[in-house]
Order: structure tokens, then C-alpha cells, then sequence
């Protein structure tokens, strides 16, 4: 079991070092960032929950209530945080019909309407990205009936279009 929880270590610090040069890993529409929160988010309950069990005292049993209600009120703080400036990444994901290659648009914004976009191509859980520019600037999220992936009419490139207007990604057909 121990075995396990190294090779599952190991993959998590692999792919998180991957995630920072540009090559992303995804499952369940969480980012490996998220998942290594998660992960050590339960980790960190299971050694409180340990460390009240062994000598069950009722001091143990109160201070990690204090430290779990302290760490949730922190992290609700920080989302909101997060939320605000714009940190937290979301994903839109579409595929081409004809081509059956999968786009996968990773966005940022704020309450402004203002933020980044970047493209990613999907190859299984990888997201690999594409080589096109960033976008940053104003993008609107408003009208999903928008969303436009196609290839264009010469035939030499794919359209990518899944905010209202901006940004539009060309990426070639080769």
C-alpha cells in the first residue's frame, strides 16, 4: 500500500512540474493545481484526525475544530479573493467534427469582463498548448450559442471562436 502512495506521489510532482511549462493535466475539469489542494487538503485532515484520536482528549477534539473551521474560513477568504482578481482558471472544450482534434480554451477573467485566454489542444487528460498567442484583454462569456469551431473555407486552417466576438484563435490544419 505504501508502494501506491509513492508512485501516486511521484505522478502528482511530475505532472505539476509539467504544468508549468505549458503542458496541463485534467481530469474531472480540475487542473492538477486543484487536485494537489485536494490531496493535500485530505492529507492534512487525516493526520489531524490521527493526531485528536490517540490520546482522545477533549482539548486534541478542540483544536482541530479550531484549526479545520480556521483553515475553511481562509480558503473561503482566498477564493473569494481569487474570484475577484480573476486567478482561478475555467475551461471551455469543444471538439471539430471533421477533424475530431479537441480545443480547449483556458480562461481567466474578472468582474470587469477583463482577463486571458489561451488554447490548448487535448490529447487524453494532457492539454497541450497550441501555437497561437495569448489573448488578454475584454471577452464576454454571455452567449454560448456563439461558440464556433470549424474549419475554414480554404481549407488550411481551423477556427476556434468560444467567447462572443474576442478572441478568435486560427490554428493551422497541418
Amino acid at each position: 500500500m505504501k508502494i501506491a502512495w509513492y508512485i501516486l506521489l511521484a505522478s502528482m510532482s511530475v505532472l505539476t512540474i509539467l504544468f508549468f511549462f505549458d503542458i496541463k493535466f485534467m481530469v474531472a475539469g480540475l487542473n492538477i493545481i486543484a487536485w494537489d489542494i485536494l490531496a493535500g487538503g485530505i492529507w492534512i485532515f487525516i493526520k489531524l484526525c490521527r493526531w485528536a484520536g490517540r490520546e482522545n482528549t477533549g482539548k486534541r477534539t478542540l483544536a482541530v475544530i479550531a484549526l479545520m473551521l480556521v483553515g475553511l474560513f481562509a480558503g473561503a477568504i482566498m477564493f473569494m479573493g481569487l474570484c475577484i482578481y480573476g486567478g482561478i482558471s475555467c475551461y471551455v472544450e469543444q471538439t471539430e467534427p471533421q477533424t475530431h482534434r479537441t480545443f480547449v480554451a483556458e480562461y481567466a477573467h474578472n468582474l470587469m469582463g477583463r482577463g486571458s485566454v489561451k488554447l490548448y489542444e487535448r490529447f487524453g487528460p494532457l492539454l497541450l498548448a497550441c501555437d497561437v498567442d495569448e489573448y488578454v484583454g475584454e471577452f464576454s462569456l454571455e452567449r454560448p450559442e456563439d461558440r464556433q469551431l470549424y474549419i475554414s473555407e480554404d481549407g488550411k486552417c481551423i477556427v476556434v471562436a468560444y467567447f462572443f466576438l474576442v478572441p478568435t484563435f486560427v490554428i493551422p490544419l497541418e
